[in-house]
């Protein structure tokens, strides 16, 4: 979404240095998800393990 908007910008420096950290953001994001949902799934399944 907020990347179509910044497309009709001219290309200045800090528009593609705001691309750029829009970007790694949306991958740590997607990390962190992933991440989340390995720790919930080792978590049930620990705990269907120990009851």
């Amino acid at each position: 979404m907020g990347n179509q908007s910044i497309t009709f910008l001219p290309k200045s420096p800090a528009t593609i240095m705001l691309l750029s950290v829009m970007h790694e953001l949306d991958a740590v994001r997607s990390l962190l998800e992933c991440a989340l949902a390995q720790g919930q799934f080792k978590s049930r399944t620990q705990s269907m393990f120990l009851h």
